[in-house]
């Protein structure tokens, strides 16, 4: 399995919303009820997960009623970005899920860009 390898860009303390449909090699959409969502975004690769300057859980599903089967999100909030530096922010993500038997499954990795927001706001 090939993992994507993604470049997201967003500006320090705005809101961005991720979405991902998992489904099988047929494209009928996984069922994950069970399954928790992880993402994780490191300065430098080396740092310990306490170190990581983005730790966020996932949401399974979209809130519909009932929920969508297959969809996974991550939502970075405008505070997750604001202790950031006021320069260009260069974050290696992870985007992972882990099912009912405690498997990891990696969805996409890659650099999330934090641009500098015009208002300097600390």
């Amino acid at each position: 399995m090939s993992i994507p390898n993604k470049t997201y860009e967003m500006y320090r303390g705005d809101f961005l919303a991720l979405g991902i449909y998992v489904t099988y090699a047929d494209g009928d959409p996984v069922d994950l009820t069970g399954w928790t969502a992880k993402f994780i975004g490191k300065l430098n690769l080396t740092d310990a997960d306490v170190d990581a300057v983005l730790n966020l859980d996932g949401f399974i599903g979209i809130q519909t009623n009932p929920v969508e089967k297959g969809r996974t999100r991550v939502i970075i909030h405008n505070a997750d970005t604001l202790a950031l530096p006021t320069s260009i922010t260069r974050i290696n993500y992870m985007w992972q899920l882990t099912d009912t038997l405690s498997n990891v499954h990696t969805l996409e990795k890659g650099i999330l860009r934090v641009l500098p927001d015009i208002t300097i706001s600390t």
